[in-house]
């Protein structure tokens, strides 16, 4: 009856570790109660091992003060077994007019744990960032560039049911969600595509950017 949605929980055995298994996305929304949502949605890819679907297993879904936005996204990502950890930084990086948050606010998360969670989503950077030592770039960056190439993905996998959902209300999303006379896409007047962003930038991690979940014996200490 609350925010928090779980259809499974983790599934952590001490004999042996699962890599890659859990993938969190974090969608940054607003406080108030006409602002965007705010959304944290955990996939489970242990199927893909075997060529099966990443599932859908756990979902906040609500409006929220940032900060506490952000220890909630660690809390979930945690319990997951420490799953890769991607917060959304398009209102971050690129003003969005079509975006109802509060500001620029996932720096904001991203400072709150960058030091204390310990598998967060680093965005691959140029080589030329590389050999001159640039700081580490977390957060998936939604942008002109990479907004098409998520939805791309996107309308594959809904196509060939590669996915499975759990929540009926992503699904009305799909529904309202399209791609203007101007080129870009987004939700009709009066809709939301928050849940739908969590799926598009998660799914796209979880075919092209993950490696496939490999079991792997704990080493026991003595």
């Amino acid at each position: 009856q609350g925010l928090l949605w779980v259809w499974a929980h983790p599934e952590i055995d001490p004999e042996e570790k699962v890599t890659d298994r859990y993938l969190t996305v974090v969608d940054v929304g607003g406080r108030s109660a006409k602002a965007d949502w705010s959304v944290i949605v955990v996939f489970d890819r242990l199927f893909m091992a075997e060529g099966g679907k990443p599932v859908v297993v756990a979902q906040w879904y609500g409006h929220i003060d940032i900060d506490l936005l952000a220890w909630k996204a660690a809390q979930i990502a945690a319990y997951y077994d420490n799953s890769l950890l991607v917060i959304e930084s398009n209102t971050l990086e690129t003003h969005d007019r079509e975006r109802n948050v509060d500001g620029d606010q996932s720096q904001f998360i991203l400072n709150q744990i960058k030091d204390v969670y310990p598998n967060l989503y680093e965005r691959k950077q140029p080589e030329d960032d590389i050999v001159e030592g640039a700081p580490k770039r977390y957060g998936f960056h939604t942008n002109i560039s990479t907004k098409p190439m998520i939805i791309s993905t996107l309308v594959k996998v809904i196509r060939e049911a590669m996915y499975v959902e759990r929540d009926e209300r992503c699904l009305a999303e799909y529904i309202f969600y399209e791609k203007r006379q101007s080129g870009t896409f987004g939700a009709i007047t009066g809709k939301h595509d928050d849940l739908l962003m969590t799926r598009a930038i998660g799914l796209h991690i979880c075919f092209y950017e993950m490696d496939i979940p490999k079991i792997i014996p704990v080493q026991k200490k003595y």
